[in-house]
């Protein structure tokens, strides 16, 4: 059993890395490669912004872009400087490995900072159009009108009965004269 075990978590290993495709695997890839990732960000946002997968990397990529460019500063401090830079180069090939493999796992400070990218405002202000996730299309709001209060029953005209013919009182004679 463990044997049955052992040969089927390749497979699904496997499966998940053929998930998606190698362009948005070297896309989401190319978005953690230092001096490039931010070309590689807004490449692949214009170009692949619409898939979460890509999107998830784009975000991350800037993310440790910001925070590798705010590092520059840490420099000044000769130890912490040299030991900021060794931590985000860790972190920029962990998030290659992961990107590779087609996996959108989690990167200590750096994913709870690109939760703060506005990726999808970037894609809107690059291309012009307005921001969907793969597969569903974004329709423009429409102004809903407010439900119209029921309709009233208006009770038909109410006419007096008209009166048999038999209680019908006959002309007076003396009115006639």
């Amino acid at each position: 059993m463990d044997n049955q075990t052992q040969q089927s978590q390749p497979a699904q290993q496997t499966q998940q890395i053929q998930q998606y495709p190698t362009i948005d695997r070297l896309v989401a890839a190319g978005c953690y490669v230092p001096f490039i990732s931010l070309l590689v960000c807004i490449i692949g946002t214009i170009k692949k912004g619409n898939i979460p997968f890509v999107l998830y990397h784009i975000k991350n990529g800037l993310a440790l872009f910001v925070l590798s460019f705010v590092s520059i500063f840490a420099f000044v401090v000769p130890f912490f400087g040299g030991a900021l830079w060794i931590v985000f180069l860790a972190a920029e090939i962990y998030g290659i490995v992961l990107a590779l493999g087609g996996k959108m796992g989690f990167i200590p400070v750096v994913s709870a900072l690109s939760k703060r990218v506005p990726a999808e405002k970037i894609y809107t202000v690059l291309t012009g159009k307005p921001f969907s996730a793969a597969g569903t299309t974004q329709t423009p709001p429409t102004q809903e009108k407010p439900p119209s209060p029921p309709a009233q029953q208006i009770p038909p005209a109410q006419t007096p009965p008209a009166q048999p013919p038999s209680q019908q009182t006959p002309p007076s004679p003396s009115s006639n004269q």
